[in-house]
């Protein structure tokens, strides 16, 4: 039974036991279970739950993020989450248990158990930032919730004649603290059973909590009780103490209308001159908060999402975005006051502009493609970003209020992964392919500077002499694969490695004296901030100091005077999925599979063995991603394959399942094949050298290995083959069997073709190279069926990704899976029976952190 708490400290928690984290630290998928748990009817119909959660988004879109948060609770859930039909969505009340569903069901028969489970308000300090029907809902059940627990509360105090009749009195005076009718009942529980001094305790209590919070006094009924209980005067001479107002007063004077009192009754609008001044100052929402503890806010919500990242210097941490997608590639403007960044879903980003505490400006909302990477002007009045449209990047300048100019367009599959502006402001440098590139605006004339494999993420020092960027993977947040940080002079192209070590180093960021460099690194495990100095050489120091401990940051802009940093702080695993290949004429939905793998751990490549029924992954569940094989139907965390120092993926089972090929990395060394003996648990080194070896298949026949390399200084990979030699059976030198770009070759079942997927088709070649035909067009991710008759494939076009089946002879294609937008990577598998795949579940949001004191070789 899945256990889902929100009337105290909200938890969710499997059968076992196990509590979910992932799924209490998404606020929207948290929103989305705890609204089809505690609704009524049972289930929802999705138009509804599209108005409530994403009013802002068109249809498609809303239906498209639906689509994904469904997805990741049956991740998380399994089958307590249910559809009926393809338009009605629920949970399965017999494998899902709710304590607000409980406590509401239960309360008439049995209130005192129902008491026991109203520990506090409806996911109390919660609160979902562009929802604003569904927070009315959920301000309108809290406010239900607490009075229906009121009433039991005082219908015990009175029916109970134990001394748990005080108890029930107290209780209801805590759900409903200012309701004086609820007052009265405690102080009269308390005389009746001889405790008269208790009693006017209590009204002291009260007293005191009505004048601080609410600047009144008790009415002239409470005081007519306490009047009577001291033997004093009767209610005719009681009066509120000068210069306050009663309640009763305090709700005629109140200036807005429909504020629930928790006693049942409606507040009427007026505009009433007597109010006192500190009354009509309160806002709207203290008055919710003081009246009917509707506890909302954003400063809740980040205690309650996500727990806050410790640092390793003091300083306040303050929560910059807290919504659906993911806001990354954060840029503080010169002046500090502004912070430009990309947000979005995978399929399109846009550029904002926010000040802190106040909503975004969308920049780039009117035009085409997919933007990122923004960069400001040393004046603060222009911004530079990257455009990706139609397999092409364009270099763009904004000046802010006014029209995108285009200042450089790569050719085709070039893609620019960061931009930097120089400090005097006239040129701008940039990545494209394998090169980094200097642009002057005035002239629009571009030079190469150097040359290198896969540089990114370039800046440009602020006293003009060195440009620091990237080589290798340009994206942490996704991809575990090293980085390495390197120096260039603007001027002469003479490149130095800065920060190596077989680590993901990314996202070098300047301090203003040019003296050191800030950097995200995954060198401890978690992916945080450092920073290095450097002398007027360049050169860098011994020391690394650390500057955020356990944040998973995946990209941050250092300001100008070196106190704060903005960072993108990351949430994510990904798990193994199965789902039946369906037969012709019908397809699946990727959410209608089930999890193979548990875990929090990320996976980011699979793998089924062609005989013996086992399944091959990565996981990083203890910081390095390792192999792991796993035997179908067994379920659990699978055998640890591997134990190294460097990150594996991408294991291919031999054709009788003793061994896997993977590719590994080797500190700077770059990356390469290694295989592993399953049985003796040995292991040998099967490539060596300066190239990027990745995603090797073993042939079908078990004599050869086809792979991807990267050479250097060269803009893609192309298609290798090892042999064995038949004499000794070591593995020959590997040739080059296809010249042009090519990427994740998957021999087919008989031996006779590779397929492989360039930057615009899946083609299939034949075993000697010789053959080459196009099977389709804009499709990736090949991967064969084990008749060998066809081909599956991925189509990446919104609003619905999918896969397809291919056939080899021409056939038609005919539609396998849909909403495959979720597929990480693209990276699946088949066996005669099931699809396997990896759903990503992802959120990142944007963090200020603040540094009380300045550090030695860098902020100031």
């Amino acid at each position: 039974m899945v256990r889902l708490y929100l009337l105290r400290p909200t938890r969710c928690e499997s059968p076992d036991g196990t509590e979910l984290t992932s799924l209490t630290r998404s606020p929207k998928r948290l929103a989305l279970l705890s609204y089809l748990a505690c609704a009524s009817p049972g289930f929802h119909r999705r138009d509804t739950l599209l108005g409530l959660f994403w009013p802002e988004s068109d249809d498609r879109h809303a239906r498209s993020a639906l689509r994904q948060t469904l997805l990741q609770l049956r991740s998380d859930l399994g089958e307590a989450v249910r559809s009926r039909g393809r338009e009605e969505v629920g949970v399965d009340r017999d494998v899902f248990w709710c304590d607000a569903r409980a406590f509401e069901d239960s309360l008439p028969a049995d209130p005192e158990s129902s008491l026991e489970l109203y520990d506090r308000g409806l996911l109390e300090g919660f609160h979902l930032s562009g929802a604003p029907e569904f927070q009315r809902w959920l301000e309108e059940n809290r406010r239900r919730l607490r009075r229906l627990a009121s009433e039991a509360a005082q219908s015990l105090s009175v029916t109970d004649q134990s001394d748990k009749a005080v108890h029930w009195a107290r209780r209801a005076l805590d759900l409903t603290p200012y309701d004086e009718k609820v007052a009265q009942r405690l102080f009269q529980t308390l005389s009746d059973r001889g405790d008269r001094a208790g009693a006017l305790r209590e009204f002291d209590r009260f007293t005191q909590r009505l004048q601080e919070d609410l600047g009144v006094a008790p009415s002239s009924e409470t005081q007519s009780v306490i009047d009577v209980l001291r033997g004093g005067a009767g209610a005719e001479q009681a009066r509120p103490a000068s210069g306050s107002l009663g309640t009763e007063s305090l709700a005629r004077e109140m200036n807005h209308e429909g504020v629930d009192t928790t006693a049942g009754h409606r507040v009427p609008r007026s505009t009433g001159a007597n109010a006192p001044t500190r009354l009509r100052s309160l806002p709207r929402s203290a008055w919710a908060i003081a009246l009917s503890l509707v506890m909302v806010g954003t400063l809740g919500a980040a205690w309650f999402v996500r727990t806050t990242p410790p640092t390793s210097r003091s300083g306040s941490l303050v929560q910059l975005t807290n919504g659906p997608g993911n806001e990354t590639n954060p840029a503080i403007s010169p002046d500090g006051r502004w912070v430009a960044y990309s947000g979005g879903s995978r399929t399109r980003t846009d550029i904002y502009q926010r000040e802190i505490g106040a909503d975004p400006i969308i920049l780039t909302r009117d035009l085409p493609g997919s933007h990122h990477h923004p960069t400001w002007s040393p004046d603060g009045k222009q911004l530079a970003f990257v455009t990706d449209m139609n397999n092409r990047s364009r270099v763009q300048v904004m000046i802010l209020g006014g029209t995108a100019r285009t200042v450089r367009e790569t050719e085709e599959d070039l893609l620019v992964r960061g931009v930097a502006w120089s400090p005097d402001g006239a040129r701008i440098a940039h990545t494209a392919g394998s090169t980094l590139y200097v642009t002057t605006l005035a002239t629009g004339s571009t030079v190469a500077l150097v040359q290198s494999l896969e540089p990114n993420s370039p800046a440009w020092s602020p006293d003009g002499r060195w440009i620091a960027f990237v080589e290798g993977n340009y994206d942490p947040g996704t991809n575990a694969a090293p980085a390495s940080i390197w120096l260039v002079s603007s001027l002469r192209g003479q490149a130095r490695q800065i920060v190596g070590g077989g680590a993901t180093n990314a996202n070098p960021m300047w301090a203003r004296n040019s003296d050191a460099l800030w950097f995200v690194s995954d060198r401890a495990g978690t992916l945080d901030v450092y920073r290095i100095g450097l002398d007027a050489g360049g050169i860098p120091s011994a020391d690394v100091e650390r500057m955020t401990s356990g944040a998973s940051v995946t990209d941050a802009s250092l300001s100008a005077d070196g106190t704060r940093l903005v960072f993108s702080m990351l949430i994510q695993s990904a798990s193994v999925w199965r789902v039946p290949i369906p037969e012709s004429g019908v397809s699946v939905d990727a959410g209608d599979g089930r999890r193979v793998t548990g875990g929090d751990a990320y996976t980011e490549t699979l793998r089924v063995s062609p005989g013996k029924g086992l399944l091959g992954f990565d996981a990083n569940e203890d910081g390095s991603h390792d192999l792991f094989v796993m035997e179908m139907g067994r379920g659990g965390s699978g055998r640890r394959i591997t134990n190294r120092a460097g990150h594996a993926f991408a294991p291919s089972f031999s054709p009788t399942g003793d061994r896997i090929v993977y590719y590994a990395y080797e500190g700077d060394e770059g990356r390469h094949l290694h295989i592993a003996d399953l049985d003796r648990g040995t292991e040998t080194r099967l490539t060596r050298g300066s190239a990027r070896d990745a995603f090797p298949d073993w042939s079908p026949i078990g004599d050869q290995i086809v792979f991807q390399r990267r050479l250097p200084n060269t803009d893609g990979p192309s298609l290798f083959v090892t042999k064995r030699s038949e004499t000794d059976g070591t593995w020959g030198e590997p040739t080059r069997l296809w010249t042009q770009s090519g990427a994740e070759p998957r021999w087919s079942p008989d031996g006779a073709w590779i397929a492989f997927e360039t930057y615009h088709d899946v083609r299939v070649i034949s075993e000697d190279g010789a053959d080459v035909r196009i099977l389709s067009i804009g499709a990736t991710n090949p991967v064969w069926a084990r008749d060998g008759k066809t081909v599956f494939v991925k189509y990446e076009e919104e609003p619905d990704p999918s896969l397809w089946a291919v056939p080899m002879d021409g056939g038609t294609p005919r539609l396998v899976m849909t909403d495959t937008a979720s597929l990480t990577s693209g990276i699946y598998d088949a066996d005669a029976r099931h699809l396997y795949y990896i759903v990503l579940e992802r959120d990142t949001d944007l963090w200020i952190q603040s540094f009380n004191t300045p550090s030695p070789n860098g902020g100031s």
